[in-house]
């Protein structure tokens, strides 16, 4: 039943953000439209939301807005239900990673080859 009250509260969130960004894009909000970046002002919001069940009976629910590429991790507890945020990540950097390889052959040296 906690956790349930917890993914509740997570959906709610969600549906907020959503929400604001709709009155945002509409002008009822005091943030005009015109100070967003253009892709923000743009592009409707887009959140994908994975959630499962860790090994140690936490559920882990990993939030990623697709626009602004940013992912959020929470964790709740079976016991109590409580959200807890473990973690925040604007992944923009990562994406622009050429290589990353922890072993030969690396990316640079399989394109030399060609």
């Amino acid at each position: 039943m906690k956790v349930s009250t917890g993914v509740a509260i997570v959906a709610a969130i969600i549906v907020c953000q959503w929400w604001s960004n709709l009155f945002s894009q509409t002008g009822y909000v005091a943030n005009p439209i015109s100070s967003l970046p253009a892709t923000a002002a743009t592009t409707p919001p887009s959140i994908q939301v994975v959630s499962t069940t860790l090994p140690n009976g936490l559920q882990q629910i990993v939030l990623v807005e697709t626009n602004s590429r940013v992912m959020s991790v929470y964790q709740i507890p079976p016991q109590d239900g409580k959200i807890q945020l473990k973690s925040v990540r604007n992944l923009s950097s990562d994406f622009a990673l050429e290589e990353f390889n922890a072993m030969t052959p690396l990316p640079s040296e399989l394109r030399q080859i060609r």
